[in-house]
């Protein structure tokens, strides 16, 4: 018991900080699940595109977010699907695109499946595993706040990684790569402490969590085994004076066996190298960064200049202090293979910055810990270039600063544009062409197949986080002898969508519009007498009273179907 108090009483301050960092977390978590509407089971964002098997339909109550055919989701979805079939043998990798590759990252999936069988849960749910990548977060944090804190250096330096773009929007929407980071951070400090066992237990899980891993593990493995690894200032070998050390070699190859049986096990059980179905998501080393940076300015995109030039700035500067941190210590020399890698992503990565700053979230760890580490050399006299650790010092701090502000501001995009009525219906793909002619015939009808008033608030504190809404389920039928064309002009004229007007009754008739709803696309030609559906989240007003909510189709800057007295509907709504 005395021991036990001791560690508590070791560890309790960076419990405490690592719980309260993680309350912030979670609350962003909720605000951004309430602007999708309140249902935690949208995280993992699941589109009919490519389904959802039928047993999860039915067992956890769940339909995919985006119902619209040509919309495709996040890859949220395949995890949590791998999570429910570990060993790809109940068929559900029919749901997932890129099976191989997909099925090499079975770390996050693994681990939420052992939690919900610690649970005594059938299946593993989206709550257990939105809970199951929380808590693996959390381990991580704990362990990085505890290494600075036991080295006298500032909580801060934890920042950048844990409120990165990648972390955060990989837990938004139940990506393992937040996951990976924390288990690779638990692994690598382990190994600095000298506490090899763990080491291994850990970076194994790295491995199969996010493949790229096992580039350093291989680079710890042949540092070690060359005999210049040191830890606490002992040189830790693999083979020396014609003696071969089984238990350090089993510990340090561990990782890349691990990764290697499951690698061949997923080949063989889909047929597939996992590296096949990787195309255009790596190529040569920062070569498709000029373009994309280029599209963004072009565009005005704001986030995305921000984030491309932390980009580049956190792979330079990285492998920069991977190769003169490695002079003081051959450990970071393992990290330099990663690094390139990071900064080889090729087009798919690199189209939006969710992309690559989850794959380089985890230089804002390396680089704070490389930089500690050689800083710690030069208080010890070991290094000589004070004037050199001077501009090492001011290049990191203002870096990391920076990371946090591009950060912030890139998970306040993605936190405060995040709307339901954008982001889960429309499909982006209206084409845009210079002119728009009014439609000849507004001949339509919309029939409502389900409305159902706040049918899925279902996170904590729906109040706080969940605008008043109803989801609504419209028929559209195209009602005249014209296709209509899915195109728009550059100012948004000519746009096909449903939405929808709120008129607040008084004394003696319907006033005028008190509420506007957002537009949902149309999305796509539809032929005479062609019909499709579309989901609709109407928000509500906050003024209580008698209300018609009149929802309507209209070409945007033309004409609502309505005053042609077609494709719409009145339905009375008494909001209290």
């Amino acid at each position: 018991m005395k021991r036990f108090a001791n560690v508590w009483d070791d560890n309790k301050k960076y419990l405490v900080y690592a719980l309260s960092l993680m309350i912030i977390m979670v609350m962003l978590l909720l605000i951004y699940l309430g602007r999708l509407g309140g249902n935690y089971k949208d995280a993992i964002l699941s589109a009919e595109y490519f389904g959802m098997p039928e047993e999860l339909r039915e067992d956890l109550d769940m339909e995919p977010t985006y119902i619209d055919k040509d919309t495709v989701g996040w890859d949220g979805q395949f995890y949590f699907y791998i999570a429910n079939d570990l060993l790809g043998t109940k068929g559900y990798g029919s749901y997932v695109d890129r099976v191989s590759y997909r099925w090499q990252r079975i770390g996050l999936p693994l681990l939420s499946c052992i939690m919900s069988k610690i649970l005594l849960q059938e299946h593993v749910s989206v709550s257990v595993y939105l809970f199951t990548n929380l808590l693996v977060l959390f381990a991580g944090l704990f362990v990085f706040l505890r290494f600075l804190g036991t080295r006298g250096q500032s909580e801060f330096w934890a920042f950048p990684w844990l409120f990165s773009i990648g972390v955060v929007v990989t837990m938004f929407n139940c990506l393992p790569d937040g996951a990976a980071d924390a288990l690779f951070i638990i692994a690598f400090l382990m190994l600095l402490e000298g506490k090899l066992p763990w080491y291994s237990g850990f970076m194994s899980l790295a491995c199969l969590t996010r493949e790229g891993y096992v580039l350093i593990a291989f680079g710890v493995f042949i540092v070690a085994l060359l005999g210049k690894l040191k830890l606490n200032n002992i040189y830790i070998y693999i083979y020396k004076e014609r003696k071969f050390n089984i238990k350090n070699f089993v510990i340090f190859a561990l990782p890349g066996m691990v990764f290697v049986v499951w690698y061949l096990y997923v080949t063989v059980r889909f047929n597939a190298f996992p590296f096949s179905q990787a195309e255009d998501i790596t190529q040569f080393f920062l070569t498709a960064w000029p373009s994309f940076f280029l599209n963004a300015i072009q565009n005005g995109k704001l986030c995305e200049i921000l984030g491309l030039l932390l980009y580049l700035l956190i792979i330079i500067t990285a492998l920069f202090f991977s190769v003169f941190a490695g002079k003081v210590n051959k450990l970071f020399y393992s990290i330099t293979p990663y690094v390139i890698l990071v900064g080889s992503f090729g087009p798919i990565v690199m189209a939006n910055y969710a992309g690559y700053l989850k794959g380089s979230s985890i230089l804002f760890f390396l680089l704070p810990v490389m930089y500690l580490s050689f800083k710690e050399k030069l208080h010890d006299g070991e290094e000589k270039s004070s004037k050199f650790g001077i501009v090492l010092s001011n290049v990191t701090v203002m870096l990391m600063f920076f990371s946090v502000a591009v950060s912030a501001s890139c998970v306040s995009d993605k936190v405060l544009s995040t709307k339901v009525p954008q982001d889960l219906n429309q499909t982006d793909k209206t084409a845009i062409v210079d002119e728009v002619k009014p439609l000849e015939d507004f001949a339509a009808s919309l029939d409502i197949i389900t409305y159902d008033y706040k049918a899925k608030c279902n996170i904590p504190l729906a109040s706080v986080f969940v605008e008043d809404y109803a989801i609504c389920d419209v028929e559209i039928k195209n009602q005249s002898v014209f296709e209509w064309q899915n195109v728009m002009q550059p100012d948004g004229s000519g746009f096909l969508a449903v939405t929808y007007r709120w008129y607040k009754k008084s004394d003696t008739a319907f006033e005028q519009c008190v509420l506007e709803g957002n537009r949902t696309a149309v999305g796509k030609e539809v032929k005479p007498e062609e019909s499709l559906y579309r989901k609709m989240y109407v928000e509500y007003p906050k003024e209580s009273g008698d209300y018609i909510l009149r929802i309507s189709l209209i070409q945007e800057g033309y004409a609502w179907f309505y005053q042609y007295d077609r494709g719409y509907v009145d339905i009375p709504v008494i909001v209290k």
